[in-house]
């Protein structure tokens, strides 16, 4: 877990895994969303 103090300038590209999540969570509908992975949804960071 962790914890960020501040803006960090990170957004919300989509929501990946979406076909495993429990029915406890509810996931907005304000990005894509993909059953499983999606490279076109998850950033690299790279050094």
């Amino acid at each position: 877990m962790a914890s960020y103090n501040g803006d960090t300038g990170l957004d919300i590209r989509g929501h990946i895994y979406c076909e495993d999540k429990g029915d406890y969570y509810d996931i907005p509908a304000d990005a894509p969303q993909s059953a499983g992975y999606d490279p076109e949804l998850t950033t690299m960071i790279k050094d």
